[in-house]
């Protein structure tokens, strides 16, 4: 067998003769004898001279599979790669050292046939080689490779640097032509640092009694994955809460916890976040904090939820009333004002929605547009405009309808309104859908039911008008004894529909035990019906807790107009159990130093399980006086300024409904319920009307004393001047 005798001595480091020189000597002959324990053979001692340039050649030689950062006592499978042009026989040699050039860690032999390991006692260092069968002899270019495992030192030790030789020759004899190459890789050892980076909500300033979303940003700058305990903290609140967080090595997470429900009165807040991390290299950067201040404030945010009308498909010549969704997103009620643009064409009307109470959804409903001549795309876009909007984002939506010269058929379902997503045993609903025409003519169609198991049933709707809604009520529905989850669907079709996504309906009902759950307002304590100007006094409520089960809730009180009152404020009652009642005191308000008269409101709110909403709100009337001059001043008092109509509510409603008003000044007012063909059902007159704050309740009996059936109705209000008109239904 021919030799190159560049392996008899493969490697010379021109590195200060350690400790890469030294692997260069023990690599051994071209014929990889030397070094190799088989074998008497012995290495060339004068290998490190300058006949064999290091790395001059064009091969390569590298590590594969180290790891960056190494745990202590941790095992890496590390292979160690080496390729040159040319060449045909092949050896290595590789170390780990710590910076004392002491033994780091130690190998283990994966493949025997092919690699070896040379013990050396004590911190000398060991040396992984190849073996006479790892030369490899006769492969030619390569690349060829070698593994073994290397265990990280039982402690940490710092950074450890892997020294790696490598010789690849080309088996004439001569030692020209052969090439050592070297390679050095440093394992940093790992460490635990973790940094909390950011508090991302609540931000800096805030409204009292409002709740917020608790979040902040964590990232693993060390080099194992961690799992620790992120905590936060708002002082003086009492709120704290914990969350496990887990993050690999470089992961930024953003972390959230529970709401936090902001106090009723104004403070400065600490809010802290502290990562519990055992042995972090870093704590300094472990918390964060700062300062929240909260505020007495009103939220203004209204947006646009859906466009309904025009539809996407339209015809030529024919009409729309363009319609619109829209919902008060904040904590106050609010006069919007909604407009509508379509184009091209010009086409822009506002329409008016009164007094819509905070989360409440309303139809904004504009005059009627004719579509030009000649097919054509228009763009429809709806607008809420709300004084002081705090997320202008929402403020408006668009949506393309396409003309065509066409007779359009499209009818949709617009909700499900019966029965509701979570039912009750033993109870019976009848199941009801409010569909629309969504076309340019009459409509005939029946809509099919299914609650499965058990339940079908269909509803023919006759002659459905372009643009008209109606109610589809269909037979009684009485779910099983047991809880369970039923799969409701709705659907029907017409021919040439152009819209069929609108045509069906997919909702799970949830049906389990229910309590009767129902809070009201008995009494409202403080004020009194007279005030004195300039005094100090603190609001009061009396609630009670009509239903089944203890309920922890919010009561509040209003002093003024609805819209802008001149106090408002609320506390949150912990754990009123059924039948009895709570006194509630609210921050101090202080009468305006001039005479008025004010309308008082209380209420609590337990939201839609609440079964008797009629009971929540209880009005009444405060009149404030000069005190010292009672004789002078006993019956002079300011008026509220306008005349209103703000609700009728509930709807749906299947037992009353409740119309509040205001007047500016004594006058007569009637209040005048019809149904949706126009047709007066009841009528309530009241000549000369004192000024302020009134309520009509309709029992959904018409002048005859009959019930009112299902469907859709119209409630006109008229006082001197002031005329309004608003819309509700009725379920059965």
């Amino acid at each position: 067998m021919k030799s190159s005798s560049a392996c008899v001595a493969v490697i010379a480091l021109i590195i200060l003769i350690v400790p890469l020189c030294a692997i260069a000597r023990q690599i051994g002959s071209d014929d990889g004898k030397c070094g190799d324990p088989t074998t008497n053979e012995t290495c060339n001692k004068n290998a490190c001279h300058t006949t064999y340039p290091v790395n001059s050649g064009n091969g390569l030689l590298t590590l594969n599979n180290v790891p960056t950062w190494y745990d202590a006592g941790a095992t890496y499978n590390i292979e160690v790669m080496l390729s040159d042009e040319g060449m045909k026989r092949w050896g290595f040699q590789v170390t780990a050292l710590d910076g004392s050039n002491l033994m780091a860690g130690g190998f283990t032999v994966t493949d025997a046939v092919n690699t070896w390991l040379s013990n050396n006692p004590g911190t000398a260092p060991d040396y992984m080689n190849h073996t006479l069968s790892g030369t490899y002899g006769g492969t030619l270019d390569g690349p060829v490779y070698w593994d073994f495992d290397w265990t990280a030192p039982a402690s940490p030790v710092g950074t450890v640097r892997i020294y790696l030789a490598g010789c690849a020759g080309d088996s004439n004899v001569s030692r020209s032509g052969d090439y050592i190459y070297t390679y050095t890789q440093d394992v940093m050892q790992a460490n635990h640092d973790v940094t909390v980076v950011s508090l991302d909500n609540p931000p800096d300033s805030i409204c009292v009694d409002t709740t917020y979303i608790v979040q902040a940003s964590v990232t693993n700058n060390g080099g194992l994955a961690e799992t620790f305990d992120l905590i936060a903290t708002i002082a003086p609140s009492g709120y704290t809460d914990t969350v496990q967080v887990i993050l690999s090595v470089g992961q930024t997470r953003q972390v959230t916890f529970q709401v936090w429900q902001c106090p009723a009165a104004p403070d400065t807040y600490t809010y802290t976040v502290n990562a519990a991390l055992t042995a972090d290299v870093n704590p300094g950067d472990n918390t964060l904090n700062t300062q929240i201040n909260s505020y007495s404030c009103a939220i203004h945010d209204a947006g646009v939820v859906s466009i309904l009308a025009p539809p996407d498909s339209i015809c030529v010549g024919s009409t729309y009333n363009p319609r619109a969704r829209v919902t008060n997103m904040g904590n106050v009620h609010e006069n919007l004002s909604v407009s509508c643009e379509i184009s091209p064409g010009g086409y822009i009307d506002t329409a008016l929605v009164v007094n819509i109470a905070p989360a409440e959804t309303s139809s904004a409903v504009f005059t009627g547009w004719t579509v030009p001549g000649g097919p054509n795309t228009y763009s429809v876009v709806v607008r809420t405009l709300a004084a002081g909007d705090t997320a202008t984002a929402n403020d408006s939506l668009g949506k393309q309808s396409v003309s065509y010269d066409c007779t359009v058929r499209d009818v949709g379902i617009v909700s499900l309104l019966e029965p509701p997503l979570e039912a009750c045993l033993d109870s019976t609903y009848a199941p009801a859908l409010e569909v629309m025409n969504y076309g340019n003519g009459p409509e005939s169609f029946r809509v099919g039911i299914q609650i499965s198991p058990g339940y079908l049933d269909t509803f023919l709707v006759s002659n459905l008008l372009p643009g008209q809604t109606t109610i589809a009520v269909f037979t009684d529905w009485i779910p099983n004894s047991t809880p369970q989850t039923y799969q409701l669907s709705a659907g029907f079709s017409i021919l040439d529909d152009v819209d069929p996504s609108n045509d069906s309906i997919f909702e799970d009902i949830t049906v389990d035990t229910c309590f009767w759950r129902d809070l009201g307002v008995v009494s409202i304590l403080s004020p009194d019906w007279w005030v004195c100007t300039d005094s100090t006094y603190t609001p009061s409520l009396r609630v009670i807790n009509n239903g089944e089960v203890a309920e922890t809730f919010i009561a509040g009180m209003t002093i003024g107009p609805f819209a802008w009152p001149v106090y408002r404020d609320s506390v949150a009652v912990v754990g009123l159990t059924p039948g009895n009642t709570a006194d509630v005191d609210l921050k101090d308000w202080t009468a305006p130093w001039l005479p008025d008269t004010f309308t008082v409101s209380a209420s609590v709110i337990l939201g839609f399980v609440d079964k008797d909403p009629a009971n929540d709100i209880k009005h009444a009337t405060t009149y404030i006086y000069n005190c010292p001059g009672i004789a002078e001043s006993g019956h002079r008092f300011v008026s509220p300024g306008y005349t209103d109509f703000f609700s009728a509510f509930p709807s749906p409603a299947r037992n009353h409904v409740v119309l509040d008003y205001v007047l500016k000044e004594s006058c007569d007012f009637s209040v005048c319920i019809l149904d949706a063909s126009g047709r007066q059902m009841r009528l309530f007159a009241l000549q000369g009307a004192p000024a302020g704050y009134g309520r009509v309740i309709w029992d959904l009996r018409t002048e005859s004393g009959a019930e009112a059936t299902t469907g859709v109705y119209f409630v006109r209000f008229s006082a001197a001047e002031y005329v309004s008109l608003k819309k509700f239904l009725v379920i059965r």
